[in-house]
């Protein structure tokens, strides 16, 4: 097998795997970034912060590796 062709498998799986794991988080996302009641501290605006981070490292790996996985 060619390397070129090992990589595109390799990104392409990654990618998969990737948008697994999106439709995982947005499925649990109450779960994830709720109101935890044990902890006073945790106003909405923190919270929406904390998903407004995860998402947009979730997006930029999905975006990587289908770059990847296309162009490579």
């Amino acid at each position: 097998m060619s390397p070129d062709l090992v990589l595109r498998v390799f990104f392409t799986t990654l990618f998969i795997l990737n948008l697994i794991g999106g439709v995982y988080l947005y499925r649990n996302n109450e779960r994830f970034f709720g109101r935890d009641a044990g902890f006073h501290t945790d106003t909405r605006g923190a919270q929406e912060y904390n998903m407004l981070q995860v998402w947009a490292t979730w997006l930029h790996i999905a975006l990587l590796t289908g770059a990847f996985a296309i162009f490579l």
